[in-house]
C-alpha cells in the first residue's frame, strides 16, 4: 500500500515543483528519520514542503529542472507544454548536473546552510561515495 496524492488545487507547475522536492536528497534524508517500512498520511503530512510561489526564481528553476528530468519523450508532451518546457532527454552527464542543481535548489528552499547540506550528504547513507556529488551540489548551492 502506498499513499497517493490528489491535487484539488494547483496546476502542473505546482505538481512538478512538489515532484522536485520529493526527489531531493534533503527531503529523502528527512523522511528516512521517520519512515521505516510504512509511509502513511500522518507521517507524509508532516513533511516540510516549501510553498510553491509562481514568482520565485528558485521555484521556477526547480520546475524547469524537474520537468527536464521527467519529461524525457513524447509521452510527456502534454505535461511539458503545460509547464512551458521543450522535451529534450538529458544525457547522463546533464542528468547528473541537473540532479546536483535540484538538490542545491531544494536545500535553499528549505533554508539550509552549506554546513547543514554537507551533514545531510555525510549521513544520508552508510558507505556511499558522496564527495563528488556533494562538491558539485555545493557549487550550485553557492551560486
Amino acid at each position: 500500500k502506498a499513499p497517493y496524492l490528489l491535487f484539488p488545487r494547483g496546476d502542473e507547475k505546482s505538481m512538478t515543483f512538489l515532484l522536485g522536492i520529493l526527489s531531493s536528497i534533503s527531503l529523502d534524508w528527512w523522511a528516512r528519520r521517520f519512515v521505516g517500512l510504512n509511509l502513511n498520511f500522518f507521517i507524509f503530512n508532516s513533511f516540510p514542503i516549501p510553498l510553491f510561489k509562481e514568482n520565485c526564481n528558485l521555484c521556477k528553476r526547480l520546475v524547469e529542472i524537474t520537468g527536464r528530468l521527467s519529461c524525457v519523450d513524447d509521452r510527456f508532451a502534454d505535461w511539458a507544454e503545460k509547464i512551458d518546457l521543450k522535451i529534450a532527454k538529458p544525457n547522463e552527464l546533464e542528468r547528473d548536473e541537473l540532479m546536483n542543481e535540484l538538490d542545491a535548489l531544494v536545500a535553499k528552499l528549505f533554508g539550509l546552510t552549506a554546513d547543514q547540506l554537507k551533514h545531510i550528504f555525510e549521513t544520508y547513507r552508510l558507505n556511499w561515495n558522496y564527495e563528488v556529488r556533494l562538491e558539485n551540489t555545493l557549487q550550485y548551492f553557492n551560486k
